[in-house]
């Protein structure tokens, strides 16, 4: 059975920590339980289960999120909500209804401005939009997967993704854009390709070159992905926004500062959260007043930083330490 990256992770850990797996559902291998003696826990895909169910559902309302955050004095993007106007109980906030409020909040604020749902992660449908037809378009695609788009100033600066258990950092990294450069013989496409052996899987590169920010970025750049790019001429893909899906490296972030430490923490005190992982965009230097909060996830994955980065080590030890905490008998000696 071939089973989903983040169940395979947590296959690892618990072979390594003594615990026993079973998967409940062998079409898709996403349910599954691990156990130690006669403790038994079920597991959904990469769902925290650390985590209560109140402070899961907060997390995964950014606009909720932003509210909270903003009032306990941390920095977030301003933002506004964009309600589908298909939606029978939406009727009854008409200022919020429809692109109307982005395209006011587009008129206040100016172009380019980043168009996201507002409860889904792994940065399904987040794009970086440039004009009133882009802005429209990418809410009608966000709303048919959510009820509500949001629509937010765009923040410059590097990316961050932290991961912690409680008050200890798990792990962390920078998402780095994918820059090219050309040799005056290699057409983009080739260079791609080149630049990271993910890429040279033709389905995955199909479904890449479709995503509405490459377009973007190709128009900007004034090229196709046919054009050889002369020699010494440098393209950076992805800086706009930032995926380890798309066409983004990450560089491993192994300590914080104590202040930046208690930054995140109290973060997630104010949710509620035990495990958390926090997407941050930092100025310049990694420390709190450079810091805004771009989105805080309750059911953090670092499935991602196993399969598509040179960390797989890393991931295993963190995903160890967040079953040292749903099996606390697990023996020191063991992961």
């Amino acid at each position: 059975m071939i089973l989903p990256t983040t169940v395979e992770l947590h296959a690892l850990a618990a072979q390594r920590l003594g615990l026993e797996m079973e998967i409940l559902d062998p079409d898709f291998g996403a349910l599954f339980a691990l156990s130690q003696g006669d403790q038994r826990r079920i597991f959904t895909g990469g769902r925290s289960i650390l985590n209560d169910a109140a402070a899961t559902r907060l997390a995964e309302d950014k606009y909720y999120t932003f509210l909270l955050l903003k009032r306990a004095g941390f920095r977030c993007p301003a933002t506004v909500r964009c309600l589908a106007p298909q939606i029978p109980s939406h009727q009854c906030y008409p200022d919020h209804l429809g692109t109307a409020p982005g395209l006011r909040f587009a008129q206040e604020r100016g172009f380019p401005l980043i168009v996201k749902p507002n409860r889904h992660s792994l940065g399904r449908e987040v794009n970086l939009v440039q004009d009133p037809l882009e802005l429209e378009q990418a809410l009608e695609r966000i709303w048919a997967i959510d009820t509500i788009g949001l629509v937010q100033e765009r923040i410059e600066g590097r990316d961050l993704r932290l991961d912690f258990l409680d008050d200890h950092y798990l792990i962390g990294y920078e998402r780095i854009p994918l820059q090219v450069q050309g040799d005056g013989q290699h057409s983009l496409r080739e260079l791609i390709q080149v630049a990271n052996p993910r890429f040279q899987d033709q389905d995955f590169f199909l479904e890449l070159t479709q995503q509405t920010q490459l377009l973007w970025e190709l128009q900007h750049y004034g090229v196709s992905l046919e054009t050889v790019i002369p020699k010494g001429d440098c393209l950076i893909l992805g800086a706009q926004v930032c995926k380890l899906g798309f066409f983004c490296s990450g560089r491993l972030i192994p300590t914080l500062s104590e202040p930046m430490h208690q930054h995140c923490t109290q973060i997630a005190q104010v949710l509620g959260l035990r495990q958390f992982g926090i997407d941050l965009r930092v100025t310049q230097e990694i420390t709190p007043e450079q810091t805004w909060v771009i989105e805080v996830n309750a059911s953090p994955l670092f499935s991602a930083i196993y399969s598509q980065m040179d960390y797989q080590e890393e991931a295993i030890v963190a995903q160890c330490q967040v079953l040292r905490a749903i099996f606390p008998s697990i023996p020191a000696a063991r992961g």
